[in-house]
């Protein structure tokens, strides 16, 4: 090698740009979040394995020094990997090396016209401080636009702030009786987030939420199940997955089921993903790692068990299992899959039996939904193949169904309106399509009115307020047309929030950072009628409203608020 000519740093500069690149393209919520993840990945790995090319062949640095330059930008890196917080190794892979590689380049850069000596010290001064910063925090997880949520090491975690909660037994039991729940699972009722008992117009100007109470709680991504006074919720606690009871009055706890699970992974961070349902006296929940217990709701005593990974061979999904239990038919409907034999799977009520299974294909992350369809009672579910109607009863398919944007799996719910149409998102990030449907003759029959890109949600639920859609086209609130999918006006950046629909034609949306917004359901424009902060931290759990209370939580926190 000619060490008299000037050194190459052209081609260094474009891979540390391009790798640079890749990780704001991984941040930018308006990419589908598949392209977002395979950039946030692939990027650092792509950028590493041509910055060690160019160093070690093209650089024109001489032969001991490439060698010395390559440890000197990466050697650094096993201060934190060894003394730093576990968490914190994920980070170092996706943030540490882009940032290793523009450092390394502005220090070649500053210092190519001085000796080896010089450069070489220059370097590893600069290298050791960059990744000695990682040292200092652990990573929690990603919010929805894949920016890192970073601690401080020395920071309590939730888990260790609910090592004082106390539970109060004297309450167990007390003014408990069977009956309908107002709000009994996922997204209520009939599972369209709508909180029919605000029927009165909210003026949060005048009469503003009044806090009740807040209490801690262990990390999930559950919401509440709610009946006579009582929430019910999911929490994760060390190695056990608890079940909690909770006075909605008080937010003082009733009592608490705990089993050794734990699920945790990367993005999302730690707890169970589905929320309990309420059927009569009897609470169902499923645990991030497939367990799905039948509680007594009364006293939270443990009536049947079943291992959907050892008993039903599922295999566990790459974000958990995630589906709500869905009681109808006299069974409880979770997802278990793929499978070609127990994908959807229904067990007796009473037992736990298994009664009935339907093969499913792909991994999902949504749960079934009990609907009513030309006054026929089914359960509707969507997989990797498209929708599926279910008899809840006895397991028959009425009818299956693939829109023709169909790229599911969603992790939306589908929904149904006026009794005789469907809304379904069409994967992760992908659009939204209305699908009418007609029982003539005892022959089902299907059409797909629209489909539309002007409504994409990911994993935040949309709501329908006379006659029209209001939700999240990614991270931004927007309206849509529910006769033609056109869109009425898109504005209002909540991160990636939860929506509700009151009875007085209002939408409370709760957004991405925790903070609670009051919205006028009106297609003409995009009004914000009030807001107040509520949660700190990332909040993707749904809220909800019951006894004319709104109820939110997140990893760490739970609120009542009085409306």
């Amino acid at each position: 090698m000619d060490t008299s000519k000037p050194l190459r740093l052209w081609p260094g500069w474009a891979v540390a740009l391009t790798t640079l690149l890749a990780v704001a393209l991984s941040i930018t919520p308006s990419i589908q979040n598949t392209v977002r993840f395979i950039l946030m990945f692939a990027g650092p790995l792509l950028g590493a394995l041509l910055f060690v090319v160019w160093l070690l062949l093209l650089s024109r640095l001489p032969a001991k020094e490439r060698w010395l330059c390559l440890l000197l930008a990466f050697g650094p890196a096993a201060v934190p990997l060894f003394v730093g917080d576990p968490s914190i190794s994920t980070a170092l892979w996706l943030y540490g090396v882009p940032l290793s590689l523009l450092a390394t380049m502005v220090t070649l850069t500053l210092t190519r016209r001085r000796g080896p000596g010089r450069r070489l010290a220059s370097l590893g001064a600069i290298s050791v401080a960059c990744w000695a910063f990682f040292a200092l925090w652990r990573l929690e997880g990603f919010d929805g636009g894949y920016l890192p949520e970073l601690a401080w090491r020395g920071a309590p975690t939730s888990e260790e702030l609910m090592a004082d909660i106390e539970v109060s037994s004297s309450k167990t039991g007390v003014d408990w009786t069977a009956g309908t729940a107002e709000w009994p699972g996922f997204r209520g009722a009939r599972g369209d987030s709508r909180a029919p008992d605000v029927t009165e117009a909210l003026d949060w100007a005048t009469a503003p939420p009044e806090e009740l109470w807040r209490t801690s709680v262990g990390p999930a991504w559950s919401s509440f199940a709610f009946a006579q006074g009582r929430l019910f919720t999911q929490e994760q606690r060390g190695d056990f997955e608890v079940i909690s009871s909770l006075d909605a009055a008080t937010g003082e706890r009733i009592w608490e089921h705990r089993f050794e699970s734990r699920f945790q992974e990367l993005v999302s961070g730690s707890g169970p993903r589905a929320t309990p349902t309420l059927a009569g006296e009897r609470l169902f929940a499923l645990g991030g790692r497939g367990v799905l217990v039948a509680l007594d709701a009364r006293t939270g005593e443990e009536l049947w068990r079943r291992d959907l990974m050892q008993e039903m061979g599922a295999p566990l999904p790459m974000w958990g299992f995630s589906s709500s239990p869905a009681v109808a038919g006299g069974h409880v409907i979770v997802h278990a899959g793929p499978s070609t034999t127990r994908g959807l799977i229904a067990l007796s009520v009473a037992d736990g039996e298994l009664a009935w299974s339907l093969s499913t294909e792909g991994i999902n992350f949504s749960s079934a939904q009990p609907m009513v369809l030309r006054g026929v009672e089914i359960v509707l579910f969507g997989d990797k193949a498209g929708l599926v109607a279910v008899d809840p009863a006895t397991g028959d398919v009425a009818w299956r169904f693939k829109p023709s944007a169909w790229e599911g799996p969603s992790m939306v719910q589908p929904q149904a309106v006026g009794g005789g149409t469907v809304l379904t998102a069409l994967g992760d990030g992908i659009g939204t399509a209305r699908i009418d449907v007609e029982l003539r003759q005892g022959e089902w029959h299907l059409e797909e009115r629209w489909s539309s890109i002007r409504l994409k949600p990911s994993y935040n639920d949309f709501v329908v307020h006379a006659g029209h859609i209001y939700g999240f086209d990614q991270n931004i609130f927007a309206s849509v047309d529910l006769e033609t999918g056109e869109r009425n006006w898109k504005r209002g950046r909540y991160g990636f929030g939860q929506v509700l629909v009151t009875g007085g034609g209002q939408l409370i949306v709760q957004a991405e950072s925790g903070d609670i917004r009051l919205l006028a359901a009106d297609p003409a424009a995009h009004r914000e009628l009030g807001r107040f902060d509520a949660l700190e931290d990332k909040t993707w759990n749904h809220p909800i409203v019951a006894d004319g209370t709104l109820f939110v939580r997140n990893g760490r926190e739970i609120v009542a608020f009085r409306l």
